[in-house]
């Protein structure tokens, strides 16, 4: 897979943008945290990550919505890369009216749960713990994300 900036020019490989950018992340966390504070993540799971890849090339029009405050049309394609296990989507919003082109690109690297304790406990975590939920217990609204909980030792 080429890897794109939201313009469509080359840009660097995802996952040593997005990897290096989670571990800047999750170590600030740790520092910004006060002894015995916790952390709380709710990425969604490596399957829902992965399983964006097999829907298929889908449009929709819109009067108004999240890409243009007009009425629009919008392209999404998605990618799947195996060698970074991230998943990008592009977004191609045509204007109505003008006919005018914006591209837009969302990157979701995906985590297995071993891949996650090992970020956080070498960021310096201590007792992470992954959930099901917010609630702690398996919700079906919910089952897209996972509930990832750490502190940082008093």
């Amino acid at each position: 897979m080429k890897s794109l900036n939201a313009d469509g020019t080359p840009g660097r490989k995802i996952s040593q943008l997005w990897s290096t950018e989670a571990i800047r992340l999750i170590e600030g966390a740790f520092r910004a945290l006060e002894a015995g504070g916790q952390l709380l993540l709710e990425p969604q799971t490596f399957a829902v990550v992965r399983g964006e890849q097999d829907a298929e090339t889908s449009w929709y029009s819109a009067s108004a919505g999240l890409f243009s405050s007009e009425p629009h049309f919008v392209l999404t394609e998605r990618f799947w890369d195996e060698a970074t296990t991230s998943s990008t989507q592009r977004f191609l919003v045509i204007d109505a009216a003008t006919g005018n082109i914006a591209q837009h690109a969302l990157t979701s690297e995906a985590y297995t749960d071993d891949q996650l304790l090992e970020l956080l406990a070498a960021a310096g975590f201590e007792d992470v713990r992954l959930l099901p939920s917010l609630t702690g217990v398996e919700d079906a609204n919910q089952a897209a994300f996972q509930v990832v909980v750490a502190r940082k030792p008093a």
